[in-house]
């Protein structure tokens, strides 16, 4: 299968959005939600567009896995959906698949001393590195990276796992309200804690160190 008459353009433009630290090595959220938007165009189901686009056994293999695991393209109720995500790095693989629940009963439900919104009520994770020298180190650290993905409250460890894990969320939250998320977190306006200002910016390195040089 191939996509006729595309093209992909880039601009870059001064954002007024607030900002905070999300440690990882690479965003996939927009990605993941285009390819989602692809096979909704074509008639495609998301996981299965994935999959034939991935060259190697090992890229096609992680999404197959959580496919299998997490019984991709089950029944659910409206309001709740599944998301997949895949994502490469360091010559490692990895993908995602997660359940969401965006009913109106979940959103709003009462947390005390706690914001509410969209739940993530299942994760599943599968990641290929080669020859894993420690393999339960590699597990804590995979869970820790779903964890810091899946919060939409970053601010922890996971490099690897962040990535795809954020990206199911985005495509699960879609899937389940009908919409196309443009901003992350997707809950950033009932955070719990106040963001960091970006204005005034951080000042200039300064530039003239020789002249304090002895």
């Amino acid at each position: 299968m191939g996509i006729r008459n595309c093209r992909a353009t880039a601009a870059s433009w001064a954002s007024s959005s607030r900002s905070m630290t999300w440690l990882g090595v690479a965003r996939k959220e927009a990605g993941e939600l285009i390819v989602d938007r692809l096979a909704a165009k074509t008639g495609r189901d998301p996981y299965r567009l994935r999959r034939d686009f991935l060259r190697g056994d090992r890229s096609r293999a992680v999404p197959a896995k959580v496919a299998e695991a997490g019984a991709w393209g089950r029944a659910m109720p409206a309001g709740t959906a599944q998301g997949i995500a895949f994502h490469a790095e360091y010559k490692s693989v990895s993908a995602a698949l997660v359940e969401i629940d965006c009913r109106p009963e979940t959103v709003n439900r009462p947390i005390r001393d706690g914001v509410t919104g969209p739940r993530v009520t299942k994760a599943v994770f599968a990641v290929d590195v080669g020859l894993a020298v420690n393999p339960r180190g590699l597990e804590a650290q995979m869970m820790g990276g779903v964890m810091d993905g899946t919060s939409e409250q970053p601010g922890g460890a996971g490099e690897l796992a962040v990535a795809a894990s954020t990206a199911a969320v985005a495509c699960a939250y879609g899937r389940a309200t009908g919409t196309m998320p443009t901003s992350f977190p997707i809950n950033h306006g009932t955070l719990s804690f106040t963001p960091k200002p970006t204005v005034p910016p951080i000042p200039p390195s300064p530039a003239d160190g020789l002249d304090h040089a002895r």
